[in-house]
């Protein structure tokens, strides 16, 4: 697996396309669309939407898409990743 980038600055990657490397925690897949949470390296948990069906929980995965903020509140932000492949 590739070393994910740090997004400890999460604000610094908003937008921008990311490879993430990790493992899939959890996941749901619906008609084809799936949508999973990767743990990467560092322990970061980060929400993955993909056109494709999620992986098994525990697969490695390598993800490239684009880095965004779903929510943030204080100190607290969710970030996902819109997968491009």
């Amino acid at each position: 697996m590739n070393p994910s980038p740090d997004l400890c600055n999460r604000a610094a990657w908003e937008g921008r396309s990311v490879t993430v490397a990790g493992r899939v925690s959890n996941r749901a897949s619906i008609i084809g669309l799936g949508t999973l949470t990767l743990v990467d390296n560092t322990g970061h948990e980060i929400l993955v939407r993909r056109q494709v069906s999620a992986p098994a929980t525990g697969a490695p995965v390598d993800i490239t898409g684009r880095f965004l903020i779903a929510f943030a509140a204080g100190q607290t932000t969710l970030p996902v990743i819109v997968a491009t492949a």
